[in-house]
């Protein structure tokens, strides 16, 4: 009975698998004529570059959709007409980063005609075009970066230069004229009092490798170093150590002894004392209040703060003995101050 259950099961299953198969055809043949509807709809409507897609889609789902691929063949190139006519315009009007978009999406297109098989027409050197295209875009924004540079508006500037390269990569000098742009506008934020903001483009323009990394890194090295020292007359000495260290990650003129003094305010020291263990039970070959405080010891010293300080037991034992206590007289004076 178990053997013909088991059979039952395995051949229900099979027969699953076969009735999906079966249905898969027509299941891919629905989505495909409902592509090839929506692709006679737009044809219809005068829209032949998006129909044509519709019908390529319809074959992508279905190869052997023949009344879409009837359709790409008898509109295709009228498809491909229709699209080049936009990016031509788009040309005309010297709108070139518009024409762009128009061309790569006609290489998509004739890319997908080739993939199908349908391509019947010539067509243009698409990828010459892109690169014209590219050109006259990088050159359109590379201007306007030019007059916002003339003007002093460095943000409007570096935007502008930034286009232009995302075109054509290091058209002309953009580079150079970005870092640059940049330093003047790390000067103004500057003088508007935006000093960490000023120190963060001063570097930004360092970064560009086109200005004199000497000048822009002091420049940055200077409000990081005037930074840390407000932060240390208010007491917020981490955040004087994070800024100390940020001149000399700048610069050659290490700041050592004010990042030390700057370290040791903001170390926390901590000490760790093995507990009265008052059952005077422990285990095999070892003290317990030992055992936990060492265990703990080695936890801080794996997930604690850079800042925090885990005084040794040698060293804590000689600050005790120069107050005159140890540290079984602390451990008792504070279980008793708990009580």
């Amino acid at each position: 009975m178990r053997d013909f259950t088991v059979r039952l099961r395995c051949s229900g299953r099979l027969l699953g698998i076969a009735v999906f198969a079966a249905l898969l055809p027509l299941l891919l043949g629905v989505s495909a004529q409902r592509m090839y509807k929506d692709g006679q709809y737009l044809e219809e409507g005068g829209d032949l570059h998006n129909a044509a897609l519709s019908y390529l889609d319809a074959l992508d789902k279905n190869p052997n959709h023949k009344k879409a691929y009837q359709a790409i063949i008898r509109m295709g190139e009228d498809a491909y007409e229709q699209k080049m006519g936009f990016a031509e315009e788009c040309e005309a009007d010297a709108e070139y980063a518009r024409a762009l978009d128009q061309y790569e999406e006609l290489k998509d297109y004739l890319e997908r005609l080739k993939d199908h098989d349908v391509l019947g027409f010539r067509s243009i050197d698409v990828f010459s075009k892109m690169a014209d295209m590219r050109q006259g875009a990088a050159e359109q924004d590379y201007q306007e970066g030019e007059r916002a540079f003339a003007a002093g508006d460095w943000k409007h500037a570096i935007d502008a230069y930034e286009t232009a390269l995302t075109y054509t990569p290091d058209y002309k000098d953009s580079i150079e004229k970005i870092a640059t742009a940049l330093y003047h506008y790390a000067e103004n934020k500057l003088e508007q009092g935006k000093y960490r903001s000023a120190a963060k483009t001063f570097v930004e323009s360092i970064r560009t490798k086109k200005v004199s990394p000497g000048d822009a890194a002091i420049r940055a090295a200077e409000i990081h170093a005037a930074l840390g020292h407000d932060f240390m007359t208010r007491s917020s000495c981490r955040q004087a150590v994070e800024e100390f260290e940020r001149v000399n990650a700048l610069t050659e003129d290490l700041l050592q002894d004010t990042l030390s003094d700057a370290i040791d305010c903001a170390t926390v020291s901590l000490a760790l004392m093995p507990f009265d263990n008052s059952t005077g039970q422990n285990l095999a070959g070892m003290a317990l209040g030992e055992r936990v405080a060492d265990a703990t010891a080695g936890r801080v010293r794996n997930g604690a703060s850079r800042f925090v300080r885990l005084m040794e037991r040698d060293a804590l034992d000689a600050v005790l003995a120069e107050q005159g206590l140890s540290t079984a007289g602390v451990s008792t004076s504070a279980s008793s101050s708990l009580k």
